[in-house]
Parts: structure tokens; sequence; C-alpha cells
């Protein structure tokens, strides 16, 4: 029983050979936060966690009252040594590949190669020493299943490079689809081999089927083949990493397979099959809520390395979560085992209750150092994290060998024993090492385990008075379970408000129920919680305008002097910058270069200044980027136009380190747009899942990180006359500007300013910050010809969104042109059919942001315009054909509920 790594993905700018960086200055990095990678993560890590978890429990339930203690003590067995050939089949390689921050094809190949090759030699020499793990355990059924296993070792080695490369993507709808089938595979696997009577082959065949069926969708869902290509240069370079990683796993199957084989060999197959299911039912809470946390949140940690206040809070809160899940799940089972095992596993297995009772002990100790081994690895401390790991499975191997003379409730005691002491070692260790506080650490499980301790004393009441008065055991155990639960919350809503509050807003962007009301006079003291949190997270949706904290961060940003340091001294004691979301993160370079002058001694600004540096390089290496991307398209003959990116820093702002980017906005016909598409990709930038689901606009990725935003239209309702293509005049009246060495088309400043009101003042995909900045940017540094865009913004019927998006520029708090205020009051004076109003409100009012059906709506409206709203309704079910790519409308059902899967990321 051995946990899953965690893998990582990390992102970062890619090297560019002609760039300048100031001299003397240095680059440090602050970068936005991961939560939308993590929440987009942990959706599919909970699908997972469901559908595996109905499928084990319903398989170990059947496999508990078909096969006997003694099966399971056999298969267990053979599983501590194939285990542990199971470590030994890709040396870590693959850990390595996710937290290089670049790789090339060199390094994917020689993973892969040097991972196959070693694989068959371990699984040889499992072959070989089959017949002397039999002997040590004295059952001679043991040699055929170590052998037999023996094949999961290459079939894992198979899956690698490729499961890496997904991680470096962030792909877990293709990772977490591939295990969720692969479970189910195996489980009717096992169920059949248990039916027919083979005993502990059932349950070997429930992993070999698992990992062939992994190993078959893994190949299916990467595009990446091995090529022969192999260099003992880059497998001694990678193995740095991955050995150390690889001791890791080494130590951790010590700690978690080394009871099995002092159980098994001292105290035979019954006992370990006793220890095996207790272990499994007290572990599993571990593996199904820890996992996959750590492994969302580890690529979003190893990406804030070089911001360590960032990562610290990232990480306590990530314990938090994880803490307040685990311990009551451990609580749960420590009351219950006397009910939860008659009921679900038969009275054959009632030895397994005081063992199930033990180690679930351990399991809420453990609670309390979640994720410590998580940001060790993500910030690249594997030493320590080796000597770590060294330690603990010493204390922990040394305390089964003192219980194992008692048996398997010996064993489950000793492990109990020691792990409060490890708690401390392992916190101390892992704080110490990354400049975090131990107390802080301890604080982030602990705080909670006293409201989980309580609602379980309660449930153990409630059991005691139901077992006086002879209830049945399912009735039981149903009424404790929902008695602990329920109390739980209770306490948490009463004495942690602000802790569930955080939990709410962080969980609700993903799950939709969260965000439901509660009782009125909940919300009010969830509401004060959140209100007196100490760096809450200064974010909200308001559509496309901007909060009322955005709003005072964009006077320090683009108000005078005076008024900029007014507003940064009034902002609220829980004012954090390790807590702003990208949007109000942009503003970070606009606002050092306001403060730097007026405040030059303020404890902040070599923070911001710092940030500031970093745009300024990322920008310069993005507009090298900016010019390959148009020397492509120009040896193609497709014409681009570049809309946004770090040519806006040096058009409007001045200078390139006061607009920070990761993007690149290219406008190309719609006609090009696929041949744009593949020469990009023949270029190195690649799409990923989900990159074309916004309309138009279809997103590519380079491997440092940065994003080619493809375009064929300058939004979905931007309408056209007849015809001509509704961006012709933007073409026309476009300006040339060069890009490092090459000369691209770039919008005129009066086609610029109508491109930032349109793409921003709609629920979409742009930060309600950055459009407004850049208009106002774009209105202090040109003229703009305000005939040419009313006129423009009629005829292509955006008049409402102009309208819109100028309202909210007067009302920031800062100078605007009087002529913004004309323009306005000629918009809101020019009327609206009632087909427009339609389509504005499906594209930026509230119903924007209940996922893609709106945005398909308000598509259709757009391309139906002059037919009659009857007409348009019609065409309905043929436009969700063609925009959800379906070929008859009987499947619209079926595409609509996919699509209900994917709750949307903001309300």
């Amino acid at each position: 029983m051995s946990a899953e790594e965690p893998n990582t993905a990390t992102m970062a700018s890619a090297e560019a050979p002609n760039t300048v960086v100031p001299k003397g200055e240095e680059t440090p990095a602050a970068s936005p936060g991961m939560s939308s990678a993590v929440l987009t993560g942990l959706s599919w890590k909970v699908a997972t966690v469901l559908v595996s978890d109905v499928t084990r429990i319903v398989v170990a339930v059947v496999l508990a009252r078909l096969l006997t203690p003694a099966d399971y003590g056999i298969a267990g067995m053979a599983f501590v040594f194939s285990g542990l050939a199971n470590i030994f089949s890709d040396l870590a390689l693959g850990g390595a590949l996710v937290q290089r921050r670049e790789i090339t094809e060199e390094d994917r190949s020689t993973v892969f190669w040097g991972s196959l090759a070693f694989s068959f030699v371990v699984a040889g020499v499992c072959v070989a020493l089959s017949p002397f793990v039999a002997e040590f355990f004295g059952r001679q059924e043991v040699e055929k299943l170590v052998a037999v296993l023996a094949l999961s070792v290459p079939l894992s080695a198979l899956t690698t490079t490729q499961v890496a490369l997904l991680m470096r993507q962030l792909a877990y709808r293709s990772l977490e689809i591939r295990q969720m089938l692969a479970i189910l595979a195996g489980a009717v696997a096992a169920l059949a081999f248990a039916v027919a009577g083979f005993g502990p082959w059932a349950i070997v065949a429930n992993a070999l089927v698992a990992s062939a069926v992994s190993t078959l969708l893994v190949w299916r869902f990467s595009s990446w083949r091995p090529r022969f290509v192999f260099s003992f240069a880059r497998l001694r370079d990678l193995s740095g990493f991955g050995l150390r990683l690889f001791g890791l796993r080494l130590m951790n199957y010590a700690n978690l397979n080394v009871d099995n084989m002092l159980v098994g060999r001292f105290a035979g197959a019954a006992a370990l099959g006793v220890y095996s299911l207790a272990y499994n039912v007290m572990f599993t809470p571990m593996i199904r809520i820890a996992n996959p946390i750590s492994s969302v949140v580890y690529p979003a940690l190893a990406r804030m390395q070089d911001d360590l206040p960032r990562m610290r809070r990232a990480w306590l809160r990530s314990k938090r979560m994880s803490a307040s899940l685990l311990a009551p799940a451990f609580l749960i089972a420590l009351v219950t085992a006397p009910d939860l095992v008659p009921v679900l596993f038969g009275d054959r297995w009632h030895e397994a209750v005081p063992v199930i009772q033990l180690l679930s002990v351990a399991g809420v100790a453990h609670s309390l150092v979640t994720l410590n081994w998580t940001v060790l690895q993500g910030t690249g401390r594997m030493k320590v994290a080796f000597r770590l790991g060294l330690l603990v499975s010493a204390m922990t191997v040394a305390s089964f060998a003192v219980g194992v003379r008692w048996g398997a409730v010996g064993v489950a005691a000793a492990y109990a024993l020691i792990k409060l002491p490890v708690v401390l070692i392992d916190t101390y260790v892992t704080t110490r090492a990354v400049g975090f506080s131990f107390r802080e650490a301890l604080a982030a499980g602990g705080s909670i385990l006293p409201h989980a301790l309580l609602a379980a004393a309660g449930g153990w009441a409630v059991r005691v008075a139901l077992t006086d008065i002879g209830t049945p055991p399912l009735l039981r155990l149903l009424v404790v379970v929902a008695t602990v639960l329920l109390l739980y919350l209770l306490l948490l809503v009463v004495a942690a408000p602000r802790y569930v509050a955080d939990a709410r807003d962080v969980l609700g962007q993903r799950i939709a129920w969260l965000r439901r009301p509660l009782p009125e006079r909940i919300e009010r003291h969830l509401a004060r919680a959140r209100a007196s949190s100490p760096g809450r997270r200064s974010s909200g949706w308001h559509g496309y305008r901007p909060t009322p904290l955005q709003e005072q961060l964009l006077l320090v940003a683009l108000g005078d002097p005076d008024s900029a340091v007014e507003a940064w001294t009034s902002l609220p004691d829980t004012f954090s910058l390790d807590d702003l979301e990208p949007g109000s993160f942009e503003l970070i370079p606009l606002m050092y270069r306001n403060l730097s002058a007026a405040v030059p001694h303020d404890p902040e600004l070599p923070r911001l200044k710092g940030i500031y540096r970093r745009s300024w390089v990322k920008n310069n290496l993005l507009l090298s980027r900016t010019s390959e991307i148009g020397d492509a398209l120009q040896a193609a003959g497709i014409p681009a136009l570049f809309l946004e990116g770090p040519a806006y820093g040096s058009r409007f702002y001045g200078d390139l380190g006061l607009r920070p980017t990761s993007s690149v906005h290219v406008l190309v016909p719609a006609s090009d747009a696929a041949e744009a598409s593949a020469r990009l990709e023949r270029a190195g930038w690649a799409p990923r899942p989900g990159s074309g689901a916004y309309p138009g606009w279809r997103l590519l990725f380079d491997t440092g990180g940065n994003i080619c935003v493809l375009r064929s239209s300058l939004a979905f309702d931007y309408i056209g006359l007849g015809d001509e293509p509704a961006e012709e005049t933007l073409w026309r009246a476009a300006e040339s500007h060069r890009a490092g060495e090459t000369a691209v088309l770039v919008p005129a400043p009066t086609d610029a300013l109508l491109a930032a009101c349109v793409a921003g003042a709609r629920y979409g995909p742009l930060p309600n910050t950055q459009w407004l900045t850049d208009a106002v940017m774009i209105l202090r540094a040109t003229e703009v010809d305000w005939d040419r865009i009313i006129d423009l913004a009629v005829t292509h019927r955006q008049h409402l969104r102009l309208r819109e998006a100028l309202a909210c520029l007067l009302n920031l708090p800062v100078p605007v042109p009087e002529r913004v205020h004309a323009a306005h009051a000629w918009l809101a004076g020019h009327p609206a059919t009632r087909r427009d109003r339609l389509a504005f409100a499906l594209s930026s009012g509230r119903v924007a942001g209940r996922g893609g059906l709106p945005h398909a709506l308000a598509e259709l409206v757009a391309v139906t315009t002059g037919e009659s709203l009857a007409r348009t309704a019609a065409r309905l079910p043929r436009h969700l054909c063609a925009r959800w790519s379906v070929e008859h409308p009987w499947q619209l059902p079926l595409a609509a509920g996919r699509r209900m899967l994917r709750v949307t990321r903001r309300a």
C-alpha cells in the first residue's frame, strides 16, 4: 500500500539570447496566484475520488466476503515485494521531468528509454527472486503471484514520460479519466476472479488490469511519442533530482510496507490479512483526500518557489483544508470501527477492529503533517526531504520491530505511539528548511483538531446510548456517522467561521451548490468572519467592473502622486500583496512608478520594484517571441494584426515594464485561422485542453508558459456589414510597429481603444482591471478619433458595450478626457433594440457567468442579426450542434450534461 507521488508542472520564461537586462539589476519574481489551475485540477480530482471511492468500497466489501483473511494475507505478501520493484521502475526520472523548468526532446526520449530498459531488468530480478520471497514468508503460493506481478513494472515504465508531460501541461482531465477507467476495469477483473474462486489472484488481477488499462489510456491521451534518441549526459543530469526523489519513494515505501513484511513474516498470512484490511480502512481517507490535494497543490507551489511569502500562505491554507477533512475521517473510523467491520466485511474480520482504531489514532496525528514533503519537493529541497525521510523511516521501522512481537495489534499500537514525535520532528525540519514558522505550520492543522475531537466524542456518546438500547449495527453506524458530521459542521460554523467562509469562497468557485445562500443568520455570521479575516483575498467577481479594492489600487497606479500616496496609505489593514488576484497584480508596476518618487522609503517598495523588474525582463523576452510569431505568419503569407502584448508597453505605457503580460493577442482573417494555428504549432506553440473554449479565440502555449491568443475576430458578436469581414476597417487603418527585429501591424490608437472596450466590457477571459488600464493609458498617450470610434461601435452592434465601457471609465477615481463624457452621453441617448439588449445581457450580464450556454446564445443572437427572434430560436439546435461539435440534435442533452460538470470559474 503506497501513496502516489505528486507530480508537478512548472512554467518559466523562455530565455532569449537577444534580451537586454538593465545593468546591475536583479529580476526577482512574484507570480500571480495559481488558484485557477489548482481549482481546475481539484475539480477533476474530486470526480476521480468519487468514482474510485465508490468502486473501491464496493470491491472491498464484496472481496472481504468472498475471500478469507489468509487470502488477503498471501496477496499482501506478494505486494510487499512487487511494491518495492515498482519503485525501481523509473528511478523517479518522471518526477525530474516535471520539476525542470525547461525540457528538451532529448530529455523526454532519454527518460522513456532509460526507464523502460531498467524496468525490464527489474522485472527479471523479480521473477528470479520470487522463490526466495516465498521462502521468506513460508508460503509457496507467493512465488507465482510475485512472478506475475512483475509485469506491472514495465507497464508502469511505459507511462513515465507521458504522465510527466501531461502533468506539465496541467492536463488533469486526461489524467483523471485514465485513472477512473483503470480503477473500474481493475474492479471488474477482481470481482470476476473472486467469484470464480481464484482467491488471492483476484487482488493481483485488480492491480494488473488497472495498470494495463492505465497504460493504454495514457498513450491514447498523450500525443508525444518517443524518438530513437538517448543521451547518457542528460540521464546523469536528470538523475540528480530523480535519485533524490527515488530515495524519498524508497523511504516512503519503508514506512508503508515494512509493517506488512514484519507481520507477514512473524505473524502469518491470516494476521497480515487482518492488518491489511485494517490499514486500508484507516489509510483510505488519507489516500483519497491528502493525495489529490497534494498532487494539485504541488504544481502551484512549484511555480511560487521564487516567492516564499506567497507560497507560505498557499501552503498553510492547503494544510488547513487537508487537515479539516482528514481528522474527522480518521476519528469517524475510530468511533465506528466496532460497527463498521461487521456491517461491511462480516464477522470473520472482527480482529481488525482494534487495529483500525489504533491506526486511526496515528492517522489523526498524520493529518498535521500533510503537504510537508510537498512544499520541500516544490521548492527543490530534495536533500532535506531525503534526510527527513530517512530519519522518519528509521523511527517508524524501529517501532514496527518492537511491536511485531504482539502481532498486528502490537504493530498498530507502536505506529500510533511513534507518530507524535514524528509529527513534531517532521514539522520542525520542514519549516526550518523553507523559512516558515513552526508554530504556524502546527496550528494550520491543529486549530481544527479540537472541533473534530468534540464531534467524535459526541458520536461516541451516541453510539454507547444506541448500543445500550440494542439498536442494530447498520442503523447505529449510520446514526453515529451523521451525528459526528453534523456536530463537526456546527462546531466549525460557530467556533471557526473564518475557516468556513474561506473554504466556501475557495471551493465555491468550482462547486456551484456551495454558493447557494445559507440561512440569513449564518450568512451574517460568516460575513462578519470574512470581513475580520487577516489577509483575506481581495477578490470577488464584479463582471467587467472593478471591485472597491481594485478601484483604490487603480488610483494608486493611475492617479497623481499625492492621490496615489493617499490611496496607498489608506488601504485596509487586511490588505496583502500575497492575496492579489491576477488582475490587480498587473497594477503593481504602475503602482511602483507612482510610489517610488513620492514615498521612496516605503517598506513594500523593494518588493514592488522587484515585480516591475521581472515584468520588464519578461516583456523583453515576450517581445522576441512576438517577432518570431510575426515572422512565421509573414512567411506563410497570413496577415496578422497584433492587438495586445508587450508592444502595448512601448506604444502607450512608455515603458515595457509597466504592463505585465504573458500573452500576445494576434488577429488573423477567419479564413486563415486554421493555417495560422498550424504554422504556430510547427513553430513550437501548442494547444491545451480547453484552448478553444472562448468563441473566436484559440490559446497556444510555448514551453516557457507564454500564451499566444490567436483571434479570428475582435469578438464573436462584432458583426460586419454584408460580405465584408467585420474587422476590415481595422485592417485598413492599421499601422506598422517594430517588435524586436520585425515590423508588425498594430491597430491605430482609436481602434486599439475600441478593441480594449469590446473585449473588456463583457464576461470574458480578460481580468477586469487589464482592459481599464489599457483604455486609460491609450487615452493619455494619444488622440482618439471619437467620431470614428462611435461610428464603428454603432455599425458593428457594439454601442451598448462601448457605452458601458465608457461608464466604467467615468466611474474610475482617475481623470479622463472630457470627450469621454460627451461620447458616453451620445451613446446613452442612442436607442437599443430588444435584440441588442438580449445579446448584451447574455455576454455581459449576470447570466453570462453561468457557463458556456449564454455565450453560445449570445453568438447565435449576433450572427442572426436582421432575423426575427422566432427564426433565431428555430436555428438554436443547429447552432448548438456546430458550437458543441455534435452531429445530431438528439445528442445535445448529453453534450449539455457534460458541460454542466464544468462548474463555472466565476460566479
